[in-house]
């Protein structure tokens, strides 16, 4: 039976499209003008394409609508991420903004973006799920915060590693480099060559019924594990529920007055 590969099987089916561009010229002369193409990004229609005419202040209002383009580069929405993770691997946290771990790994995850933020290959980005994100976390099946993901964009993976700056470097750069994949067969290996041949000869309905038929068998493993924890937290309750009352018994059978007995006997016999 031909072994499927659920991550290039993804890449088969995901549209490739143009990342867009923000650019400024003439920042700081008499007539300035900002071009975005950022897919909803938070400034004015009229300022995505605006000529800004001399006046007290001007280039630091468009400095200002460029800085939060910037900004929100790394924070995705639904309607920004096909075209802000086209072609680039990715590591993104889906978080809460309420979220207490959110919170605390916010430095080391912001202090990782900026290490990434010019990379031609690799997004390293924001989903804020209360807010504008909410649609994707619902779409990526997010279930608690922060839940971190890598990979291709089209078959994001669960990261499971540490969470201090250092640690998600390290995992970004051994396995965050461009890999195998419809527009970059020359990346694959003869395995993921061969395998790659095979998913773009099949067809489109039967690239889902393989891709749906493994990520099910993934959540049966997931599951399986899921109940082996229940059982496993039943049999810890009953037994801790048991330790408690062989202990009470002790306690109750004098094992407290039986230990103040030899202090005091331990005592009084150095006092002699």
């Amino acid at each position: 039976m031909r072994q499927l590969n659920v991550g290039l099987c993804r890449q088969v089916l995901h549209e490739a499209r143009l990342f867009g561009t923000c650019t400024a010229s003439s920042f700081f002369e008499h007539i300035t003008v900002a071009t975005c193409k950022l897919p909803q990004a938070k400034i004015p229609a009229n300022a995505r394409k605006a000529q800004i005419l001399p006046a007290p202040g001007s280039a630091m209002r468009i400095f200002r609508i460029l800085l939060a383009v910037s900004a929100s580069a790394n924070v995705l929405t639904k309607e920004t991420w096909d075209n802000a993770t086209s072609g680039k691997m990715v590591f993104v946290k889906f978080f809460a903004p309420w979220c207490g771990h959110c919170k605390r790994m916010k430095p080391d995850w912001d202090k990782l973006m900026d290490d990434f933020k010019n990379n031609a290959n690799t997004l390293v980005a924001d989903v804020d799920c209360v807010g504008e994100g909410k649609a994707l976390c619902s779409d990526v099946g997010i279930k608690g915060y922060p839940t971190i993901k890598y990979g291709d964009p089209s078959g994001l993976m669960a990261y499971e590693g540490a969470r201090d700056h250092a640690s998600l470097k390290v995992f970004a750069q051994e396995n965050l480099a461009p890999q195998c994949g419809p527009t970059k067969p020359h990346l694959c290996d003869n395995a993921n060559e061969m395998l790659l041949e095979s998913y773009m000869e099949m067809s489109t309905d039967d690239l889902k019924a393989s891709i749906e038929e493994k990520d099910a068998e993934m959540q049966a493993a997931d599951d399986e594990v899921e109940q082996l924890l229940k059982r496993l937290q039943e049999q810890y309750e009953v037994a801790e529920k048991r330790a408690a009352e062989i202990k009470k018994g002790i306690q109750e059978e004098g094992l407290s007055l039986m230990k103040s007995v030899l202090a005091y006997r331990l005592k009084t016999k150095s006092e002699l």
